[in-house]
């Protein structure tokens, strides 16, 4: 919970300054002053198994996988889009969503922080409304939750 706030809380004091793997990125709150001035900061939230699948299931939110397009393409929450955190700058996919919608990210699970990452990215893009489903697909698995699988095959 506390990275999620944090996230909001430097968007909304308005820092000109971002921090990533220790490279500082100057530029990337430069919209911030426009965001507070209107009141249209960001909502970063992690959330918890429950709250994830009471937004899948009312199909309020796009689940979106964190993880490398592999783990994606071997299992993920059914109906999820695959975004790579590291790739979201480049994916046309990002360009095409609505920045309005809200978006529940994940990754792996509770160790991992991928879908952090992600949100990070997103929100910089100007995405609204994204929610950090912590638990991932480790949570979502154990509580038997819809998964679309892949059969994995070795040549």
């Amino acid at each position: 919970m506390f990275k999620a706030v944090m996230l909001t809380a430097l968007w909304i004091i308005g820092q000109t300054e971002w921090v990533s793997g220790g490279v500082s990125h100057p530029a990337a709150f430069q919209d911030t002053t426009t965001a507070v001035v209107h009141n249209k900061a960001p909502i970063v939230q992690e959330i918890s198994l429950e709250e994830a699948h009471k937004l899948f299931e009312e199909k309020s939110a796009l689940f979106v996988d964190a993880r490398q397009p592999f783990f994606y393409e071997r299992a993920h929450i059914t109906n999820a889009i695959s975004i790579h955190f590291r790739k979201a700058d480049t994916l046309h996919v990002v360009k095409t969503l609505d920045k309005n919608f809200p978006l529940v990210l994940y990754c792996g699970g509770p160790e991992c922080d991928q879908a952090e990452r992600l949100a990070r990215t997103l929100m910089i893009k100007g995405f609204r409304t994204l929610y950090v489903f912590t638990g991932g697909m480790d949570a979502w698995r154990a509580a038997k939750y819809p998964i679309t699988e892949t059969e994995f095959k070795h040549k």
